[in-house]
């Protein structure tokens, strides 16, 4: 019997000493209020207090509580308070739906016991319109607004690149289309004109005066345009060695050719190597181009006779017509 009462009392002084403990210990997770606008963010304070000797294993909450959404959640803050420690953190809820939502209980576990705190009903709701109060009007189109030039500039800069793509394309095009060699056709007879140049040429007295390379330039200048207007070569855009792969397809003798080629080769030197041919050359050149001139035009005043001979006399061969 003894040792059945002392039983009881030691099970008597365990429920005491657990009760005293539960009474001491305290958890909750408390909104700042259970009604908000659907969007806005509520405080929510979790928070345990117990004596300063218990060991409180804190909850870690995910992401989201139910369907409730956290913000952000603060640090864990402590606080002693006598022979108490309070530990809390506040927590920032919200909600983007309407509608009534559970904050549910969150476990805590101090010493050996485990608490909970309490659930607690949120409710997400709309703006509330009075249209007793607030006139409803019409839902209006679309209001045009100016472009800015951020938004315009993507475009400025393609058509820029559009632009110069075209610039380029017809650049290299006309860069390799084939020049159109333009032939002049004087007014004046090609021999004539020569002629008449040879001596405006020595009138010029470029020789007496210094001027050797100016004297060249006339010079050649005199008979290219005359195998040009002559010959229909177009000789003045063309190079010496373009010249002379012409000058093949004109019936004038070898030596004629010769003569075509030293006066340009020569004229070639004088104006770009800055060579100065000797006294003597310059009336032989002088008289080199007279005489290429003079038997080149032989030579189309004998063919041009040949062909009028030819055609008088197939004229004269012919046998008058009997008209009986």
């Amino acid at each position: 019997m003894l040792r059945m009462n002392k039983v009881k009392y030691i099970i008597a002084f365990m429920v005491l000493a657990l009760n005293l403990q539960a009474q001491e210990a305290e958890v909750q997770f408390t909104p700042d209020t259970t009604k908000f606008l659907i969007g806005d963010q509520i405080n929510v304070l979790l928070q345990a207090k117990a004596s300063k000797d218990s060991l409180i294993e804190w909850p870690v909450l995910s992401d989201t509580l139910g369907k409730l959404e956290v913000i952000s959640r603060s640090t864990i803050d402590t606080l002693i308070k006598g022979d108490y420690q309070i530990i809390s953190q506040n927590y920032k809820l919200t909600q983007f739906d309407s509608g009534s939502y559970i904050l549910n209980p969150v476990r805590f576990k101090i010493g050996e016991s485990v608490f909970y705190t309490k659930p607690k009903m949120l409710d997400a709701v709309t703006v509330e319109v009075d249209t007793t109060k607030q006139k409803l009007y019409d839902i209006k189109g679309n209001i045009h607004v100016g472009y800015t030039f951020w938004e315009i500039l993507p475009y400025i800069l393609l058509l820029l690149i559009i632009v110069i793509i075209i610039y380029l394309g017809y650049y290299f095009w006309k860069k390799q289309k084939p020049r159109e060699k333009k032939i002049f056709i004087p007014t004046i007879p090609p021999y004539d004109l020569a002629m008449q140049n040879l001596i405006k040429l020595d009138e010029a007295r470029l020789l007496k005066d210094g001027n050797v390379k100016e004297y060249y330039v006339r010079l050649t200048n005199i008979l290219r345009r005359y195998i040009e207007d002559e010959h229909h070569i177009p000789a003045m855009e063309s190079t010496t060695d373009e010249i002379m792969d012409s000058i093949h397809q004109i019936d004038i003798s070898k030596d004629t050719k010769g003569k075509i080629q030293e006066l340009l080769k020569e004229s070639d030197f004088v104006k770009f190597a800055k060579y100065l041919p000797s006294l003597g050359k310059h009336p032989y050149f002088r008289k080199s181009t007279e005489d290429i001139i003079i038997e080149s035009h032989s030579i189309d005043l004998g063919d041009e006779n040949a062909t009028n001979s030819k055609q008088q006399e197939e004229s004269s061969n012919q046998k008058p017509v009997d008209n009986e």
